[in-house]
């Protein structure tokens, strides 16, 4: 296991700080290496794109509800 800088321990409490003012449940995840850093990094943006469609799938129908009252 890398050991992490102080300065990307910080960056990373302010991400998951924004995370969780955003309403996103956060998990903190230990990082084995810069290539298991890289995995789990991927596998975020996956998820973060989901949830993007997501989001913006049910502005798309809460808007066609509206329009159609």
């Amino acid at each position: 296991m890398n050991r992490c800088q102080p300065i990307t321990t910080l960056k990373n409490l302010d991400a998951a700080m924004a995370f969780a003012k955003a309403g996103i449940d956060f998990v903190c995840i230990p990082v084995k290496n810069e290539e298991h850093r890289a995995d789990l990094m991927l596998m975020a943006n996956k998820i973060f794109t989901e949830l993007i469609v997501d989001a913006e799938l049910r502005d798309v129908i809460e808007q066609a509800r509206k329009d159609h009252e």
